[in-house]
């Protein structure tokens, strides 16, 4: 979305239901709504919100109120914002970086209050512990061979084993499907899972401290931290800001905040 200068809405994990989205991790995946305006992403977002049987973890959230109602010019005014500077590295895009900056001044100028910067606590250090070691939690092969084995039998493949061998995809990803070919615990049965949903749910409690502690009604940061590559280009730097930190809380994360300017390329956790 940020990359199209549309608003794009990645709602709370169980907002909206998963059922026929091609899944790349379904302890992070969610879908949602990309617009050219707030007020259409949030009116698709209505429609597509509730529980789902097909997907089980929808089944905790009942069918919202309405969504629009918070469209109002002076729908910004009082809300408190928290920036979080730390999202970016020290190599970010000045251009980036100044967007950003006036995207804070947006929020200002529509009456929000603006505190900046503001940090997400550390995780708290375990007695005896050292460095916390990467949690592989690699799911890939199991979460697409579920989806593949719900489509029916007309579809042309069943398996990510089939796919691979058909050859029929970028070879820029081939390494990533033959690795995943390669893991043969399922998610419940690989100790880096477990460490990984441990670890997000201490990563909420302290999203939960941090705007508490500030009486923030959401965090924004940069979603990308460089301008967009151009197409067929996998080396200039991306700086990909998206999976940090909403996939992992399950937070939503929204671009564009009011209701008729975007503010392209500003990731909102809530």
């Amino acid at each position: 979305s940020s990359h199209q200068a549309m608003v794009g809405i990645r709602p709370t994990m169980g907002f909206t239901s998963r059922d026929g989205i091609v899944p790349l991790n379904l302890a992070r995946d969610v879908g949602g709504p990309m617009a050219r305006s707030v007020a259409d992403a949030t009116t698709v977002l209505e429609v597509l919100a509730g529980p789902d049987l097909a997907d089980p973890v929808t089944t905790s959230h009942g069918r919202s109120r309405s969504l629009r109602h918070a469209l109002r010019d002076d729908a910004l005014r009082g809300a408190r914002i928290g920036v979080l500077r730390e999202m970016s590295l020290d190599s970010a895009h000045p251009g980036v970086l100044a967007q950003f900056d006036q995207a804070v001044a947006d929020l200002k100028r529509l009456g929000a209050e603006v505190v900046d910067p503001v940090s997400i606590p550390p995780p708290e250090p375990q007695p005896g512990a050292g460095k916390p070691a990467r949690a592989e939690c690699q799911r890939f092969r199991f979460d697409l061979n579920a989806y593949l084995a719900g489509l029916g039998p007309k579809a042309p493949h069943e398996t990510l084993a089939s796919i691979v061998t058909s050859g029929q995809f970028h070879p820029t990803v081939r390494g990533r499907l033959v690795a995943a070919l390669d893991v043969l615990e399922p998610p419940e049965a690989q100790p880096g899972c477990a460490t990984q949903a441990t670890r997000a749910e201490a990563l909420r409690v302290r999203v939960r401290r941090v705007l508490g502690d500030h009486a923030l009604d959401a965090l924004i940061y940069p979603t990308w931290d460089h301008p967009a590559r151009l197409i067929g280009d996998l080396n200039s730097p991306h700086g990909d800001n998206s999976q940090r930190p909403a996939p992992a809380s399950g937070s939503d994360r929204a671009n564009g905040l009011c209701r008729h300017r975007v503010t392209s390329g500003v990731a909102v956790v809530g």
